[in-house]
C-alpha cells in the first residue's frame, strides 16, 4: 500500500520501482559491503541511508527501519552495532529484493 502511495497509485510506476529495486541490489550491496571493509563509516552511512529511503519507497518499511538504525550508527561511528547488525540487515535486503522481483513480474503478467 505504501509503495503504490510512493507512486501515485500507479501499478506501472510501481512494478519499476519495485524491478529497479531488486535489479540495483548487487550495485548497491556492493558499494555498501566495500565501504563496510574499509571501515568508510562516511561512505557505509550514504549507502545504508540510500537503501533506507528506497527501501521505505517500495514500502519495506521493516528494512527501512533497519537500514536507518544503521545508518544512525555510521554516524555516531558506532562500529560494535554495525558489525552486530549489518549481516542481518543485508540478509533482509536479499529477501526483500528478491519478493520485490518476483512482486514486478507477477504485476508485469497481470497488466499484460
Amino acid at each position: 500500500k505504501l509503495g503504490m502511495e510512493f507512486s501515485a497509485d500507479d501499478k506501472d510506476i510501481y512494478t519499476e520501482m519495485l524491478q529497479m529495486f531488486a535489479d540495483g541490489r548487487d550495485e548497491e550491496l556492493d558499494k555498501i559491503e566495500a565501504a563496510l571493509a574499509a571501515g568508510n563509516w562516511k561512505n557505509y552511512t550514504t549507502g545504508v541511508h540510500a537503501l533506507k529511503s528506497t527501501a521505505l519507497t517500495i514500502g519495506a518499511k521493516e528494512l527501512s527501519a533497519q537500514a536507518k538504525a544503521l545508518e544512525a550508527a555510521g554516524k555516531k561511528t558506532d562500529e560494535a552495532f554495525i558489525r552486530a547488525h549489518h549481516a542481518a540487515v543485508m540478509a533482509l535486503y536479499a529477501e526483500v529484493a528478491a519478493a520485490s522481483a518476483a512482486l514486478a513480474e507477477s504485476m508485469k503478467k497481470k497488466g499484460e
